[in-house]
C-alpha cells in the first residue's frame, strides 16, 4: 500500500485531477446518452421484428462510434421506450421472434460487460453491479441454513405448560 502511495506521489498523482476528469467523463456520458436518444424521434414498436431488428443494428452501431458499452438501458433511450417497458415486453414476449432478438441483445450487453472488465476498462464492482442487475439471473450465491426455532416449552405437556406460562404473568398486586 505504502508503495502505492509513493507511486502516486512521484506521478504527481492529484486528487483535484482525478475529480475533475471524473466530472468531464460524467459530462460526456451524459453528452452522448442525450445524442443518443435523439437519434430515433418516435417510439419503436418492439412487435414488429423487422424494425427492432434495424434499431438493434443502428443503437450497436452508435454504441461503437460513442465508445459507450451496450446496455438495454441504453438500447431503451436510444429506441425511445421504457426501459422498464423493455423488460417487461421481454418478460411476455420471450418466445417470439422479437423477444429471442431481446434476449439476444441482452446477452450481448452482459458479454460486452465481462469483455470490458477483463480489458481493464470496467472495474469488478461495476461489472458485477451491472450483471446482478441485468435480469440474466446473475445473483450472489446465498445459503441458508435454518435454525430450529428455540423453544422454552417443549419437553413440557399441554398442563405444565399452560402452568409455567401462569405463573410467569405477574399478579394486579404486585407492584
Amino acid at each position: 500500500m505504502e508503495e502505492k502511495i509513493a507511486i502516486q506521489k512521484q506521478a504527481g498523482y492529484s486528487p483535484r485531477v482525478t475529480d475533475s476528469v471524473k466530472r468531464e467523463n460524467r459530462q460526456t456520458v451524459i453528452r452522448s446518452f442525450r445524442a443518443l436518444g435523439r437519434r430515433h424521434p418516435d417510439k419503436i414498436d418492439l412487435n414488429d421484428p423487422e424494425t427492432l431488428d434495424r434499431t438493434i443494428e443502428e443503437y450497436l452501431s452508435e454504441c461503437e462510434t460513442l465508445g459507450q458499452l451496450p446496455s438495454i438501458e441504453g438500447f431503451s433511450v436510444f429506441a425511445r421506450l421504457s426501459r422498464r417497458w423493455v423488460y417487461e415486453f421481454l418478460e411476455r414476449h420471450r418466445d417470439t421472434r422479437s423477444g429471442d432478438m431481446l434476449e439476444w441483445l441482452q446477452t450481448l450487453c452482459a458479454a460486452a460487460k465481462i469483455a470490458a472488465n477483463e480489458a481493464g476498462s470496467l472495474s469488478d464492482a461495476s461489472m458485477i453491479f451491472c450483471l446482478k442487475n441485468a435480469g440474466l439471473g446473475f445473483a450472489d450465491k446465498i445459503e441458508i441454513t435454518p435454525a430450529a426455532p428455540a423453544n422454552p416449552l417443549h419437553d413440557l405437556d399441554a398442563e405444565q405448560a399452560r402452568k409455567r406460562l401462569l405463573d410467569a404473568i405477574p399478579d394486579e398486586d404486585d407492584p
